[in-house]
């Protein structure tokens, strides 16, 4: 199949392809184990593997069945999340600075941290597009409103299908690098540690917290609970409704990728080479694993395991119960984008060139 670099754009026939994210699991995404569930044996195995012919640096989105990564070049490439094979291949006039935003048909991407594209990605139309003037952060989507940052020190907040202005919230301060929303609120993180929350539809003020120092890994939410990692190595949980602080903890070394949390725990990878779950209501380290290299990659969830990418080059499927290293798997590069669970798959995507697809099957 002629990638769609090879001659005019043509639209994607969707009936064409199976959503392979949608398997039905045991719990929702966002349960997660209670500590009281037996443990079940999930056998990660690795069903192919196939050159990227770029090495990955930016995380891989999922959507429809397909894998959305961006590599170098300017392009965009569009995977079947079935077999690994090419389904696209989307040119832009400059480079994607951030992972991509997909909701259904649209992709929002930063190019060249000078334009915010709304694409869309089945008919290869830009739909609507913003000024960025140098800002680099990733945006979000949250109930069809379109939030991001620009060099102005501005958040915005558009209608994400027809581009309609909503909200705009000059910041107080400069420099924001994180911006995380969800339904309870749009929150922005300054170089010097101050916290913001947003109401999301009215950009209204809601609280502020002062971390103290810079935050650049992206945060967790579970529930109400924001949990948020400082470049000195703090791991914070605030109250998504008010600000308030319920639990702050030292992990001794920076906490360089985004956090990942469930019902229970909260998963992360350290820059002096440990795994660690806390518990989410207490912060207290539940288990912890060394490993051989530093980890810059969050952690991906399914119902079962976490996740994790190292840069020893190997993929760690660890038992989010037990904290027993189920499957420790050695690729050929250093591995710093976040794992893709899509059902019982998981992508990963790395240095060495490759794009690998584990299935999760629990033994009998």
């Amino acid at each position: 199949m002629c990638l769609l670099s090879c001659g005019p754009p043509k639209p994607i026939n969707l009936e064409d392809f199976a959503d392979y994210c949608t398997i039905i699991s045991r719990h929702s995404p966002s349960a997660g184990l209670s500590e009281t569930d037996t443990v079940r044996h999930i056998i990660p195995q690795l069903l192919w593997k196939r050159d990227l012919r770029y090495s990955i640096f930016l995380d891989p989105s999922i959507n429809l069945g397909f894998l959305f990564i961006p590599v170098p070049d300017n392009k965009l490439y569009l995977i079947s999340a079935k077999d690994g094979s090419d389904y696209a291949e989307i040119k832009f006039r400059g480079p994607i600075m951030a992972p991509v935003i997909v909701a259904d048909s649209l992709a929002i991407l930063n190019i060249g941290g000078k334009k915010l594209l709304v694409e869309n990605w089945v008919t290869q139309k830009t739909i609507w597009e913003a000024e960025l003037e140098g800002d680099f952060t990733k945006p979000s989507i949250v109930d069809g409103m379109l939030f991001w940052l620009d060099a102005m020190n501005y958040m915005r907040c558009f209608d994400v299908v027809e581009g309609k202005r909503i909200w705009d919230m000059k910041l107080s301060r400069p420099a924001y690098t994180v911006l995380e929303a969800d339904s309870l609120g749009a929150v922005v993180f300054a170089d010097d540690g101050l916290i913001e929350c947003y109401d999301p539809k009215t950009g209204v003020r809601l609280w502020s917290f002062d971390a103290g120092t810079r935050i650049k890994s992206a945060p967790a939410v579970s529930g109400d609970r924001l949990i948020l990692a400082t470049v000195d190595g703090t791991v914070a949980c605030l109250n998504m409704k008010n600000g308030e602080l319920e639990w702050m903890r030292e992990m001794r070394s920076a906490v360089l990728g985004s956090l990942a949390a469930d019902a229970i725990g909260v998963y992360l990878g350290t820059n002096d080479r440990f795994l660690k779950k806390l518990d989410l209501l207490t912060g207290e380290v539940v288990w912890e694993i060394k490993t051989d290299g530093p980890i810059k990659a969050g952690p991906g969830l399914t119902d079962d395991l976490a996740i994790f990418a190292s840069l020893d080059h190997k993929v760690y499927f660890v038992d989010k119960l037990t904290g027993k290293t189920v499957l420790a798997y050695e690729t050929g590069g250093m591995l710093t984008t976040k794992p893709v669970v899509c059902g019982n798959r998981v992508f990963i995507a790395g240095e060495d060139e490759f794009l690998y697809c584990f299935g999760l099957q629990e033994t009998k």
